[in-house]
C-alpha cells in the first residue's frame, strides 16, 4: 500500500490541511484562526490532527506566501548552477530585509529583454526549521516548502495557447490579491501584492490594479497583455461582475474554484526543483529520519512475529503431543523461521548504526565535512581516501587522492584545495602538505607530462 500524500496551503494567514488519498478521494480541514507564526503553526496542526488521522504518517507538500516572505527580481550573468547558486548566496547575505540565517529559493524570471532574470524568494530560516520539525511531530514528512508564485507559474504551463503570450493571474484570498504576470510558458515577469481580498468588496480597487498592470506590461517591456486569468473560490462571481471593466479578454481557471486546487496542483509538483525552501541537505537529513523510523517499525514487527511463531510453537506442542516426529518438523521449521528473522534484524540495526554515523548535525563534524568535500576538491583531483578520527579533542584528517593531469599544473589546483581547509569553517592546521611527496614528482623530470600521481594532505580542526 502506498503512503499517505498530504498538502498544506498557508496562504496569507489561512491555513488549509488537506488529505488526498490514492483512491482519488480527498478530506481538508480549514483551521478556525489566522496562522502568522511558528506558535500558532503548532495550534494549527494540533487542530488539524484532532480532525484528520495523522497516525500513519506519509508525506507532505507545502504551498506558502505572507507577508514575511519576500520577493526580489534581478538580472544576473550566465553561469553554472553551481555558481549561480554561491552568487545567489552573496546577494541574500547582503539584502535580507530581516535580522537572523535567511532561507532562500529561485526560479527563472524574465528580467529584460538583455539579460537573464531570477525570481530570488527570502524567509526567515527559522519559520523553514521549525515548519520541518512540528510536521515531523505529527509524523509527517516535508518534501515541498514553495512560494505561490512558484504554484501559479506550474498551473500556467498547463493552460493551452497558441503563440507567446502575456498573461495576467490574478489569485484571489480571503486576506489579500497576488497578480503575477507570466508568459504563456509560465516563466514571470513580475509580482504585485495586494493588500485587500480579491472578492466581492475588493472589486473596485481590484479592477483598478489590473488595469494599472496591463499599462505598466505594456510600458515596461512593449508586450501587450493578452488574457486576465482568475484563481479562486469565488473567481466566477468576480469574472461577472468586473468583464465589462477590463480592457482584455478575463477568464477563470475552472478548476480554481475547488477549495483544494492550491493543494492539489502543489501535490504534483517535482521536489527537486530551485524554488524550494527545503534545501537539498535537510532532504537528505529528513529522507534518512525516515528510513530510520521504518528501520525502528520493521524491529518491532520482526519481534511482535517472533513472539507469534514461539505462541504457534506452544499451540502445537499442545495440540499435538502424541506426535513426536510431527512435531520435530514444524518445530525445526518453525526455529528456521526465527533465525531468519533475527538475521534480518541484526542487518536493520546495522543499517540504523549506519544511519547514525552518517547523519550530518551539529555534533557530527565527519558526516558534515564528507558532505562538504565535493566544495573543496577542485576539478582534476580525486579523493581516494578520507580518514578523519577524534583524538584528544582534535578531529585528524588525512586526505589521500590522485591526480590524472600535468603536475605543474595541478600545483595550483593542490594549493587551492590546501587553503581552503584552512579557511573558514574548516580552519584546519596543516601537519603534512601536499608539497612534500609532489616535488619528488617534480625533481623527477615528470612535471610535463600526464600521469597519475598521488598526494597526501593531513592536520587537524577542533
Amino acid at each position: 500500500m502506498k503512503r499517505s500524500q498530504y498538502a498544506i496551503s498557508w496562504i496569507y494567514g489561512e491555513f488549509r490541511f488537506s488529505h488526498l488519498s490514492n483512491t482519488g478521494k480527498a478530506e481538508s480541514w480549514l483551521v478556525s484562526f489566522p496562522v502568522t507564526d511558528v506558535e500558532s503553526l503548532a495550534r494549527a496542526m494540533a487542530e488539524v490532527s484532532q480532525h484528520i488521522d495523522l497516525t500513519h504518517g506519509g508525506s507532505v507538500v507545502i504551498a506558502y506566501e505572507d507577508d514575511m516572505h519576500t520577493h526580489e527580481f534581478f538580472e544576473v550573468p550566465e553561469m553554472a548552477s553551481k555558481d549561480l547558486e554561491k552568487y545567489l548566496q552573496r546577494k541574500v547575505d547582503q539584502n535580507k530585509p530581516f535580522n537572523g540565517k535567511a532561507s532562500w529559493c529561485y526560479h527563472d524570471a524574465k528580467y529584460s529583454e538583455q539579460g537573464k532574470g531570477i525570481l530570488l524568494h527570502l524567509l526567515p530560516q527559522e519559520i523553514v526549521d521549525a515548519t520541518i520539525r512540528i510536521c515531523e511531530e505529527f509524523y509527517l514528512t516535508p518534501r515541498l516548502f514553495i512560494p505561490l508564485t512558484a504554484v501559479v507559474s506550474s498551473q500556467v504551463k498547463n493552460y493551452s495557447f497558441d503563440g507567446n503570450y502575456v498573461l495576467v493571474v490574478v489569485a484571489l484570498f480571503s486576506q489579500r490579491t497576488e497578480i503575477v504576470v507570466t508568459m504563456s510558458d509560465g516563466e514571470v515577469l513580475f509580482v504585485r501584492e495586494l493588500p485587500y481580498a480579491g472578492y466581492l468588496e475588493g472589486q473596485p480597487r481590484l479592477v483598478i490594479d489590473i488595469n494599472r498592470t496591463i499599462s505598466y506590461v505594456k510600458q515596461q517591456f512593449a508586450m501587450a497583455v493578452n488574457r486576465v486569468c482568475l484563481i479562486g473560490e469565488n473567481a466566477e462571481a468576480v469574472q461577472k461582475n468586473i468583464l465589462t471593466d477590463i480592457n482584455v479578454d478575463i477568464h477563470y481557471d475552472q478548476d480554481g474554484l475547488d477549495a483544494l486546487f492550491w493543494a492539489k496542483i502543489t501535490s504534483g509538483l517535482k521536489t527537486n526543483i530551485s524554488a524550494n525552501f527545503i534545501p537539498l541537505l535537510t532532504r537528505k537529513r529528513i529522507n534518512k529520519t525516515l528510513f530510520y523510523r521504518v528501520a525502528v517499525w520493521s524491529t518491532m514487527l520482526l519481534v511482535i512475529t517472533s513472539l507469534f511463531i514461539t505462541a504457534t510453537i506452544e499451540k502445537t506442542v499442545s495440540d499435538r503431543g502424541g506426535n513426536s516426529q510431527s512435531l520435530d518438523e514444524d518445530i525445526s521449521h518453525l526455529e528456521n523461521s526465527i533465525k531468519h528473522y533475527k538475521l534480518l534484524n541484526s542487518r536493520r540495526e546495522e543499517e540504523k548504526n549506519r544511519l547514525r554515523i552518517l547523519r550530518a548535525n551539529a555534533t557530527n563534524i565527519p558526516a558534515i565535512f564528507i558532505n562538504h568535500l565535493g566544495d573543496i576538491v577542485p576539478r582534476g583531483l580525486v579523493i581516494v581516501n578520507a580518514n578523519i578520527k577524534l583524538k584528544d579533542r582534535k578531529w585528524n584528517v588525512m586526505l589521500t587522492g590522485t591526480s590524472q593531469g600535468i603536475l605543474s599544473s595541478d600545483m595550483k589546483s593542490l594549493d587551492k584545495m590546501e587553503q581552503a581547509l584552512k579557511q573558514d569553517p574548516w580552519n584546519m592546521t596543516i601537519t603534512r602538505s601536499w608539497k612534500s611527496a609532489w616535488y619528488k614528482h617534480l625533481t623527477s623530470g615528470s612535471a610535463g607530462h600526464s600521469a597519475q600521481s598521488e598526494y597526501t594532505i593531513a592536520g587537524w580542526m577542533k
